[in-house]
């Protein structure tokens, strides 16, 4: 060997990494120092030794690289085994093959301890795959996954194989393609990123990550990401602030003052201060004592050391009734009620409370309280003979207005006052009364129906014990029922009966009954519903007498036609000028105009018919129908008709009857006219809508209704006309017409030249 080699081996020999070669029959001819310390043995121990001589443990691994050396030139692997202490080391070798000068081939090897490192690894990959949080590794330029692990598969539902073979953009639902390499430039540029993405889950579901993401340059580039799931954290987020929004909504739609405050500072108070005080809310959050100027000065002092007793003893509940004076200077009663809230280790932080107007309370106790003291004196004078604990019930029972009993469970006659004997002709006969059946009071066909009322009853009441036997507690509202009873002559009335639930001290069911003689309401009911038959009659006649006004006015003309056309004949027979072209020009004219006074009775026929279901219909067509039918009888009193439609809707009505009811309006504007004789008379009929009805104005020139009877003119039989010349139910039974049978409105005023009826009905909706 020469000096120069020599010299290398020596530097070799003491190098710290282990270094070794082999020929080609795989035999270590030289090693270094480290080499032999790895291997635990001397130098000299190793050489010319195979590897299955020094490896038992690794022999195969070491065999199969040397080969790969052989015929590559190279190979690179690692491998582990046991020392001599029992520790388990890995290691890295690298082996190169080299020519030597003699022109064999020997191989050239390192064997690095890499124990350490891959125990990090290990650690590492231990901590990702048992993190509850995703984690995956993405090719920084290509957004690529390459690798995911269990927590991140667990969470979406896709297995691993199934995540690896997606890219970002088959699991994000939100980022485009273009937004994920934007995002991908971003974290290259800057070295990482914190970010959050809803994923799509396997099951068609989503999940939000909050993604910690770390550039790499390693392999060219990666990004290590760490996604934690936050999809309930998120939730949890919106519904906090959905419940304070509800909680803001619900506040401000209460009546009722609410507030949240600490000591010196207002937190919250809702919309309702400013309805009660007239104050501004801003006002009271700069000073929370602001509110005391409001207070009167009588209840001030009070209710000042209330406030100063919350604060300084936190058990303390302000509760307190004081009188305000608010912006407007009106007096109101305040119930103010507060409540400590203390923090987890029992200290007083803040508190809520809630203010109420009862002012209107107040003033119904003031009432009920001189109520009750001139009931109670009426009382104590009218059953001093009673005993005490009865007193004010029986008193009261007795004078009641209304007729009233108490029955028990078994329809027996409990108690009557005295107007409920009265009703039944049994002044002086209570105790007879009492005891008895009460079905004996009713009619025979009742008895089925007033069991099935009662049953009833005792099911929508809640009752309750007390110490007086007639205590009624009843939750629901009674409902009134029309029985028929029997009077001891035989008479039969009509009763309309108020029944409530209640138990007695012995918790036995009893009933009270208050009743009203409504026989001769049903019997005026009877009357008006005649009254109204007659009216509607009268009303029918009154029309049919315009309508055979207008059809005369409407016959006149072709009647006067007829009449030359019959004079015409007896002309030309006398001067013999008759001949079939003239008989038959004569017969042409004769009959239109007989069909044009036909066609006019259908017309008038058709308009009167009464309708019986609402119907949808152009209300400018059924006006202009209604123009027609009189227009022979405008022209012939000088009057001149005006139609204008600022707007054609269609309304839901009676068309025909709304036919009569503008017929009406405009006869009675002609008589107006007629009456007062101005220069130019007319009438004006505009038609309108505001979304929701349609107006129709009739308006005349004929100097308006007096003051004094323009409230009255829509009642029946009320006419200003002279006797014989109007019925005075037109205009009512028009109001009946428009309001009763069609929902809608009319109305009457004065204008400077005349009156103006207007009519609303409702439009149709599409």
């Amino acid at each position: 060997m020469s000096i120069e080699l020599n010299t290398a081996l020596f530097v070799l020999a003491k190098m710290p990494i282990a270094m070794f070669c082999k020929n080609e029959r795989h035999e270590y001819i030289w090693c270094n120092d480290a080499f032999a310390a790895l291997l635990e043995t001397k130098t000299e121990e190793i050489l010319h030794k195979t590897s299955k001589e020094l490896f038992s443990q690794i022999y195969k691994a070491v065999e199969k690289s040397d080969e790969r050396v052989s015929k590559t030139g190279s190979d690179s692997y690692d491998v582990s085994f046991i020392k001599k202490d029992g520790s388990t080391r890995k290691y890295l070798i690298h082996k190169h093959m080299i020519q030597a000068a003699n022109g064999k081939s020997i191989s050239f090897g390192i064997m690095l301890d890499i124990t350490e490192k891959a125990n990090l690894e290990l650690e590492y990959k231990t901590a990702i795959e048992t993190t509850k949080d995703g984690f995956w590794i993405n090719d920084a330029k290509t957004g690529q996954i390459l690798d995911v692990n269990d927590s991140y598969c667990k969470i979406t539902g896709y297995t691993r194989d199934e995540v690896l073979s997606m890219s970002i953009n088959d699991l994000d639902i939100v980022e485009s393609m273009a937004e994920t390499a934007e995002r991908l430039n971003a974290i290259r540029e800057h070295g990482g990123s914190e970010f959050t993405v809803v994923h799509r889950k396997k099951d068609g579901g989503f999940v939000r990550f909050e993604i910690s993401a770390k550039y790499s340059s390693l392999n060219g580039g990666l990004i290590f990401s760490f996604l934690k799931d936050i999809t309930e954290k998120t939730m949890m987020q919106e519904m906090l602030i959905e419940s304070e929004r509800l909680f803001m909504q619900f506040a401000d739609s209460i009546q009722d003052v609410f507030w949240v405050k600490e000591p010196g500072n207002m937190l919250f108070i809702n919309k309702a201060y400013e309805e009660m005080l007239g104050m501004k809310i801003d006002d009271i959050y700069a000073n929370p004592e602001i509110f005391m100027d409001s207070v009167l000065e009588e209840d001030r002092e009070r209710v000042l050391q209330a406030f100063v007793d919350e604060i300084e003893k936190p058990e303390h509940i302000f509760d307190e009734e004081y009188r305000i004076r608010d912006k407007g200077g009106n007096i109101k009663w305040i119930h103010a009620k507060t409540y400590p809230i203390f923090d987890t280790n029992g200290n007083y932080i803040r508190n809520t409370g809630i203010a109420k107007d009862i002012t209107a309370y107040k003033q119904l106790e003031d009432i009920s309280d001189r109520l009750n003291e001139a009931l109670s004196k009426k009382v104590d004078e009218e059953t001093q003979k009673r005993k005490e604990r009865e007193l004010a019930f029986e008193g009261i029972f007795d004078i009641a207005g209304s007729c009233l009993c108490i029955i028990d469970d078994d329809w027996v006659m409990v108690d009557a006052n005295r107007q409920f004997l009265n009703l039944f002709d049994m002044q002086e006969k209570k105790e007879e009364l009492l005891g008895t059946s009460f079905k004996d009071l009713l009619s025979g066909d009742e008895h089925d129906r007033a069991e099935r009322k009662l049953e009833q009853v005792a099911q929508d009441c809640e009752t309750h014990t007390c110490y007086c036997k007639n205590s009624v507690n009843c939750k629901k509202t009674p409902v009134p029922y029309e029985w028929r009873f029997k009077k001891k002559n035989g008479e039969s009335v009509v009763i309309l009966a108020t029944v409530a639930c209640f138990e007695n001290s012995k918790r036995k069911k009893h009933y009270i009954a208050s009743f009203t003689d409504i026989t001769r309401l049903r019997e005026l009911e009877t009357k008006q519903k005649e009254n109204e038959r007659l009216l509607a009659f009268q009303s029918k006649m009154a029309a049919m007498g315009e309508m055979i006004g207008a059809i005369a006015h409407q016959w006149r003309q072709p009647l006067n036609l007829l009449g030359i056309l019959i004079q015409d004949v007896q002309y030309c027979y006398k001067d013999g000028d008759i001949n079939g072209e003239y008989i038959d020009k004569f017969t042409s004219s004769a009959m239109e105009q007989l069909y044009f006074m036909s066609k006019t009775i259908d017309d008038f026929r058709n308009f009167f018919k009464s309708d019986k279901e609402l119907l949808n219909f152009d209300v400018y067509k059924n006006i202009e129908k209604s123009i027609s039918l009189v227009s022979g009888m405008m022209k012939a009193h000088g009057v001149e008709l005006e139609l204008k439609a600022v707007k054609k809707p269609t309304a839901k009505g009676l068309p025909n009857e709304l036919g009569q009811v503008i017929l009406n309006l405009i006869s009675n504007a002609k008589d107006a006219i007629s009456e007062l004789k101005p220069n130019d008379p007319k009438i004006k009929i505009t038609l309108d809508d505001d979304d929701k009805y349609a107006i129709i104005d009739v308006e005349d020139n004929g100097g308006g209704i007096k003051n004094e009877i323009i409230e009255r003119i829509f009642e029946p039989y009320f006419t200003t006309k002279e006797e014989g010349k109007g019925t005075g139910i037109g205009l009512y039974m028009s109001k009946t017409i428009v309001e009763n049978n069609m929902s809608g409105k009319l109305s009457v005023a004065n204008k400077e030249k005349g009156a103006v009826f207007t009519v609303k009905i409702p439009i149709a909706i599409p």
